[in-house]
């Protein structure tokens, strides 16, 4: 049994099972790709949640140098995983 737009259907080819199996395997490796920037980005939320809202953390000029380029990496790592779904999505 396999999926096309219309519906499912028995396959009466080798070729139309195996080129189904290629598509599944095509929509699960962008799923892992999508769920795998998730997890990055969950990850750097937890890690970096102070950034910009812990007044404790900018005590000092150099703390707070120190914060605002934290932020800025912050920011473009998430740039970089948003581009990295979106890419893995087309």
């Amino acid at each position: 049994m396999v999926a096309s737009g219309n519906g499912y259907y028995v396959a009466t080819e080798a070729e139309e099972v195996e080129h189904y199996i290629q598509s599944l395997d095509g929509r699960i490796e962008a799923m892992e790709a999508v769920r795998d920037a998730l997890q990055e980005q969950l990850q750097m939320m937890k890690e970096w949640y102070h950034c910009g809202s812990d007044p404790a953390a900018a005590v000092s000029e150099t703390a707070s140098i120190s914060i605002s380029e934290t932020c800025f990496t912050m920011v473009f790592a998430r740039v970089l995983i948003i581009k990295r779904l979106v890419i893995s999505l087309l």
